[in-house]
């Protein structure tokens, strides 16, 4: 049939639009009452009506006696539900089957096992949306006959509505002489097709189970039990009835990869007085979700690095008709979206190999993902598009490195390379191995002198000068300046170096030991043991250097720990101790719950409050000696199991209602919950009842005032430890009678039970009958149905409890209703939510501002903070105490306060002139002889260490200006008298001391200051 056609025959069969005043569409019902005989509005209301109705209405006219009215007595209402939901398309007709009820007048084994098909749409019809539905032709098996041209129409109200469900029956009106003579001609080509069946049967076998002639050929129509045709008018027998109906429960959902979608399974169900009593296997239905490629499930790509190329994976999956998606393959390699892998050396250092002197440029091979991000496949390797380099070695570039008191020269190279047009240093100089010997010469290979000769015209002597030189291949290089030959001196001097400073904790001081060391020619050759000088420095404590203190937590006492040090002359701390207990300053510990949550033992039933212990350090700071144990001064707290505190929760299907339980406790007047609605195992059935144990009814009955009948009303109860207690509302019973439900009325969720522990929410219906007029008598308000909604629950934030480092999530519960999302709470906080605890991240110091000093040494304090991520991603930091101080930073400057020029010794002593005097004797006497020489003067610097931080001194000392002791000369004379020829080389009148000619003499040292 064309859909132009069925279109035709929809709008010549149905009212559309529908006319002005007419009667309201008919809604879909819920299956209460599949076998009822229930009316929906004709063609014509008017000619529906009989004379007795005409006469009630208006009593002012007589009754007369009707015309025949043929149309409306050969009309008959058919119950059908869709066997698979229909989707509902506007004004495009779709193709469906339909499941077929109990119709008064007809056989029901006309019935049994057939299928109804047609086609579905929905329309616009002014401010209404109309469902219609054309009924044409009914099947069983793969025979099918045609009902008549006009077909069984029905229309009701699908505002809202984008398909059929099997849950929902329809009533469908036509003639009911055309379908009755299509049933009896589909029943007489069955018959006809199981006896020719038998008679091939009885041919090919010798014995014959004897039995009903359908028992082979149609078992559920074997088992089907010819109901009792249901009386026009109540009776007090209840009769028989037997109903088939389609279901998906219990049937999972095929997936066909050939056709690329997921196709919902159903199976048939045959219900004898509504309870079940027999069902068929599950079969595919006309419901199919297409199978979607989903990237997000497989995150790891396949990796090709011979092909240089990446392939994304992928799983199919399908979203059902709730919304829900499934996966339904393993991960797959989508070859049609490959990656191409590239090399990248700007991730990679250049590979040095000094075996083969070569740079080789490396690279990584990375692509770009699906979500355009830089994804590296395999690490650095030598680049394919850069080739290797040549590294080259110079001595060029590095100086000789010279070592006098070895008396030889090493020489030094570089390595380099180029790339790009840039060269690069491989390495730094280094030595090669190469050394060539120091050779001290006086005159070049002329015999002339390289170093002009200092003359001493007085002394009628000359002194020679050299330099160092060194031969590389083959030609001569010069590596110092002329120097003075020597003649041996010898000298003693004090010195430090090499000596330690001596801690004396008895005496609470650090001594500068010295040594006396003996200098011949300037070169040392001899030197006295270290021993303790008059330089000593005060000893103190430092807490700033030991971090750590000593905790005895079951003497519930901490101690600090401290260090001995000293300042020295030149402003600089030293250490002079390991830590060590300070007994003089203990810190007392005690409990802190703050600091924790309070643990839940389940299986003693018991609210343990925990606490740290933590003590304040000599910076007043807190600090954590414990974590968080039980508390010794808040006992444990019993908990209590309640099942008061939480509802029933009630499953309609199962027949049965759980019983659930919380956990609580108290503490200082405060009720804490500890665990959400849990069930408890306790299982309680239903029982449906229709009076007391007196004998009176629990609701009021329902009277058809028409028809005379009186319909009974019952509830669901269940028994508790002996008390009733009712979980619905009066329901109205499955009788004869035609009472039908309906949510028409009751479609606002506002007034919904929304049963959010439980998870799921509660529709409304109310019930009616309908009166000979088509009018329709409501004989209840709207009440919470059978009809569960599954509840949706979305994290759409937390409500952080920083101060117990946990969270609870605030959820939003909606629910699908009518195709469309409906919102029952928005971001709040559920009874029973989970307490989500923070995850630690860590700790870190950050800087305080402040800082403690031992002279010129800094420490900068710090405080420790714990890092803890919310469930929100967001973190939260928790300051715990003290973080270790950081130093020591010098924050000293040193400050030139006074400059004193000073004597600090002589040297360049020459013979002026000598004169001979002779004795009577003859004899020789005493030459006096007149010296020139050289006092060397220097400034003396006197220097304080200032603390930039606190603007303390912190120190005084005196230094030469680049630590040279000769500054200038100031000449001086000085005259001796020696024996003669003794006068030579000495003379006795320089401190008394006999002095060298070339000697020169150091006598003011600093430190420490001489003024």
């Amino acid at each position: 049939m064309r859909n132009d056609s069925i279109a035709a025959a929809l709008c010549a069969a149905l009212l559309i639009p529908l006319p002005a005043g007419a009667a309201p569409v008919q809604p879909q019902n819920p299956d209460t009452a599949r076998a009822s005989t229930a009316s929906v509005p004709t063609k014509n209301p008017g000619a529906a009506k009989t004379p007795a109705a005409a006469s009630q209405k208006n009593p002012a006219q007589p009754a007369t006696a009707p015309a025949p009215l043929t149309a409306v007595s050969d009309t008959v209402a058919v119950p059908v539900w869709p066997k698979a939901a229909v989707t509902l398309p506007v004004n495009q007709p779709t193709p469906a089957s339909f499941s077929l009820g109990t119709v008064e007048g007809i056989n029901p084994a006309l019935l049994s096992g057939v299928t109804a098909k047609g086609y579905a749409r929905k329309v616009e019809a002014g401010p209404q949306t109309v469902g219609q539905v054309l009924v044409t032709s009914v099947t069983k098996g793969d025979r099918e006959e045609t009902i008549s041209a006009e077909g069984l129409t029905a229309q009701f109200d699908a505002k809202g509505a984008n398909e059929l469900f099997p849950e929902k029956t329809l009533e469908v009106k036509g003639s009911k002489s055309a379908l009755v003579a299509a049933l009896e001609r589909l029943a007489k080509k069955e018959k006809n097709e199981k006896k020719e069946e038998e008679t091939k049967k009885s041919q090919s076998e010798s014995t014959v189970r004897q039995g009903s002639s359908g028992s082979r050929s149609n078992d559920l129509a074997s088992q089907y039990r010819t109901p009792t045709t249901i009386a026009s008018t109540p009776t007090s027998d209840k009769q028989t009835t037997t109903e088939i109906r389609t279901s998906t429960e219990g049937c999972h959902v095929r997936v066909n990869l050939a056709q690329g979608k997921a196709i919902r399974q159903s199976k048939e169900q045959t219900f004898t007085d509504g309870v079940l009593s027999g069902e068929s296997q599950c079969s595919d239905s006309e419901v199919s979700f297409p199978l979607k490629k989903s990237y997000a499930s497989c995150p790891t790509d396949i990796v090709d690095l011979n092909a240089l190329k990446a392939w994304p994976q992928y799983s199919l999956i399908y979203t059902d008709e709730a919304g829900e998606t499934h996966a339904v393959s393993e991960c797959t390699k989508d070859t049609e979206s490959p990656y191409v892998l590239t090399e990248d050396e700007s991730q990679c250092a250049v590979s040095l190999d000094f075996t083969t002197a070569r740079a080789v440029p490396q690279a990584a091979l990375v692509y770009l993902n699906r979500n355009n991000a830089p994804v590296q496949a395999r690490g650095c390797a030598p680049s394919t598009k850069s080739a290797a380099v040549k590294m080259t070695e110079s001595v060029d570039a590095c100086p000789l490195r010279h070592d006098f008191a070895a008396g030889k020269s090493t020489e030094r190279s570089m390595w380099t390379y180029v790339l790009g047009g840039i060269t690069h240093q491989a390495a730094p100089c280094a030595d090669t191995g190469r050394t060539f010997p120091h050779e001290t010469v006086h005159t070049d290979s002329s015999g002339s002198y390289i170093c002009p000769t200092i003359t001493d015209p007085n002394r009628r002597t000359v002194t020679l000068q050299s330099r160092q030189r060194i031969t590389i291949d083959g030609v001569a290089r010069y590596i110092s300046e002329c120097t003075p030959d020597k003649r041996t001196t010898t000298e003693t001097r004090t010195s430090t170096e090499g000596c330690r400073i001596r801690v004396d904790l008895a005496q609470g001081k650090a001594i500068r030991q010295s040594k006396e060391q003996t200098f011949t020619d300037g070169v040392l050759s001899g030197e006295s043991q270290c021993r303790d000088s008059e330089v000593s420095f005060p000893l103190k404590k430092s807490y700033a250097s030991c971090t750590t203190d000593i905790v005895d937590l079951t003497a519930l006492k901490a101690w600090p720990q401290y260090s001995l040090i000293y300042t020295d002359d030149a402003g600089e701390t030293h250490t002079a101790s390991e830590c060590a207990k300070d007994e003089e300053t203990p810190y007392a510990i005690s409990e802190d719950e703050s600091q924790c949550a309070v643990f839940l033992d389940f299986t003693t039933a018991k609210a343990v409050p925990q606490a740290a212990l933590v003590y304040l350090n000599r910076n007043n700071a807190s600090v954590q000696a414990r974590g968080c144990a039980p508390s010794t001064k808040s006992a444990a707290l019993p908990m209590t199991e309640s099942v008061e505190a939480c509802p029933l929760r009630h499953d309609f299907a199962a027949n049965k209602s759980a019983e659930l339980s919380m956990w609580t406790y108290i503490r200082d007047g405060v009720t804490y919950q500890a665990a959400p609605c849990a069930d408890t195992g306790r299982t309680f059935s239903h029982e449906t009842v229709y009076a007391d144990a007196s004998g009176n009814y629990v609701c009021p009955t329902v009277t058809d005032l028409d028809r005379r009948a009186v319909t009974l009303q019952s509830r669901k109860q269940i028994t508790i430890d002996g008390g009733v207690r009712y979980i619905t509302e009066c329901s109205p019973d499955s009788a004869a009678q035609a009472i039908i439900s309906t949510t028409e009325g009751c479609t606002d969720p506002t007034k919904w039970t929304h049963d959010i522990e439980a998870g799921q929410s509660y529709g409304q219906e109310r019930f009616y009958y309908t009166r000979p007029n088509g009018s329709r008598e409501y004989v209840t308000a709207c009440q919470t149905s059978a009809t569960t909604y599954r509840q949706q629950q979305t994290i759409t934030g937390y409500q952080n409890h920083d101060d117990q480092l946990w969270a609870y999530p605030l959820s939003t519960v909606t629910i699908d209703y009518a195709g469309k999302p409906y919102t029952i709470v928005a971001s709040q906080v559920l009874p029973g939510a989970a307490q989500l605890a923070y995850l630690p991240q860590g700790t870190t110091d950050f800087p305080t501002g402040s800082s403690t000093y031992e002279g010129c040494n800094a420490w900068r304090q710090t405080a420790r903070s714990e890092h803890w991520k919310r469930p929100d991603d967001t973190e939260y930091t928790k300051p715990i105490g003290a973080g270790t101080p950081v130093g020591p930073v010098n924050v000293c400057i040193e400050h030139v306060v006074e400059t004193r020029p000073m004597a600090t010794g002589w040297y360049g002593l020459t013979r002026e002139n000598s004169e001979t005097t002779w004795g009577n004797d003859g004899a020789n006497s005493p030459t006096t002889t007149v010296f020139n020489f050289c006092t060397a003067m220097q400034n003396v610097h006197k220097i304080e260490r200032i603390n930039t931080d606190t603007g303390e001194k912190i120190s005084t000392t005196c230094k030469f200006p680049g630590n040279a002791w000769i500054g200038w000369c100031e000449a001086a004379k000085v005259t001796s008298r020696q024996p003669f020829p003794a006068a030579e080389p000495y003379i006795h009148s320089i401190g008394g001391t006999a002095i060298s000619l070339t000697e020169r003499k150091q006598t003011l040292f600093v430190p420490p200051c001489p003024f």
